[in-house]
């Protein structure tokens, strides 16, 4: 029997429709703005704005090496935000990191794709219905989101208005970082009494039993494996393996302009996995590219973080119940997820047992 939670849902649909405009700090150029969609030389080049520009500064963020400012300005009447190097300029207070929701997403109908959250904003690309993007957060009645650039061949970022996305709310196929959602009495204790991710969002999602362990094929490195805990340069640095070293190649993923791949290898007779670049190895088959589903959720007891979907796996850290992870996707019994290690400061992957957080 299914039971739907309808009171908590009204509660965060009205909390979310509620989310007014980010508050932003004044900013002083000290050279032209090179400005860009996103923090990062891959997003869409927009323009160079002068020194003389009046700028409101948002949220920093970092990419490839960069600090990253958010700001907004104005340019022919029209209200443009685009991402410049924070060595361009001062800022006059206090503005946060960014924190995202990546979460996975479409679009409802074919829609434009503006500049800035406000009926001044200009116009920035053109999407279409089921289109895939990912959503970033809410702003003043808008989803902000970053998308691929069709035109333009290169990521992009932009606002939408927030009702032309299905980010999962009213789906009949899944609720990835939706609110509500339904449970089943029936799932044998799984997702405890109240079938909910992380103690208070619900989702539709498969609770891990009976998923298919993530196949891999055999690789051969070409020189030494620079492993880390993510496909970043800016995540736990795992250590160095020799040439030697035999390796399962499971999946591709793009990060700082490198293309990375997930290998399971062992390192003092434990079962570990990291990432390296694709330029370290030659993969002797097919294996596919991330599709991960990037959902905050709250492990409901503490436990250890492994470095492989294994109970004999090497052990990567700690989660304390309670504490948010991003899920990645499930292999067999365990879940991928992304965390942050406080030792070394840094963002870290690993594997739990499913049900730590369903």
């Amino acid at each position: 029997m299914k039971r739907k939670m309808l009171t908590w849902v009204c509660a965060l649909l009205l909390a979310l429709s509620a989310v007014g405009a980010m508050a932003g700090v004044s900013a002083s150029p000290k050279q032209d703005l090179a400005l860009r969609t996103g923090p990062n030389t891959r997003y869409v080049w927009l323009d160079m704005m002068p020194q003389s520009t009046r700028i409101i500064a948002y949220e920093y963020e970092e990419g490839n090496d960069v600090t990253w400012v958010l700001v907004e300005y104005e340019s022919g009447g029209k209200l443009y935000r685009g991402y410049t190097g924070l060595k361009r300029m001062t800022v006059n207070g206090n503005i946060p990191w960014a924190d995202h929701l990546w979460q996975s997403a479409s679009l409802t109908e074919d829609c434009p794709v503006y500049a800035a959250p406000s009926e001044r904003g200009a116009w920035r690309a053109k999407l279409s219905e089921d289109d895939a993007v990912t959503l970033l957060g809410y702003e003043n009645g808008y989803a902000y989101i970053e998308f691929y650039d069709q035109a333009n061949g290169a990521d992009s970022r932009g606002y939408i208005y927030d009702w032309e996305l299905d980010d999962g709310l009213y789906g009949e196929s899944g609720m990835l970082g939706g609110f509500g959602g339904e449970y089943d009495d029936d799932d044998g204790g799984q997702n405890g009494e109240s079938g909910m991710l992380g103690g208070g969002v619900g989702f539709w999602l498969d609770d891990g039993a009976g998923h298919d362990a993530i196949e891999g094929v055999p690789a051969t490195p070409n020189q030494r494996l620079a492993l880390r805990g993510c496909p970043d340069r800016h995540s736990v640095w795992l250590g160095h393996m020799p040439q030697s070293t035999q390796i399962t190649a499971l999946e591709y993923e793009k990060g700082n302009g490198v293309t990375w791949v997930l290998i399971e290898y062992w390192k003092d007779g434990k079962l570990c996995r990291g990432y390296t670049g694709l330029k370290r190895m030659t993969v002797h088959g097919d294996i596919p590219w991330a599709d991960h589903l990037g959902t905050r959720v709250r492990a409901n007891w503490s436990g250890t973080i492994y470095a492989a979907p294994d109970w004999a796996a090497a052990e990567r850290d700690w989660l304390n119940a309670g504490e948010s992870v991003t899920l990645l996707e499930y292999d067999g019994e365990f879940a991928f997820v992304e965390f942050y290690d406080d030792s070394e400061q840094f963002n870290s992957r690993g594997y739990v047992p499913a049900d730590m957080i369903d």
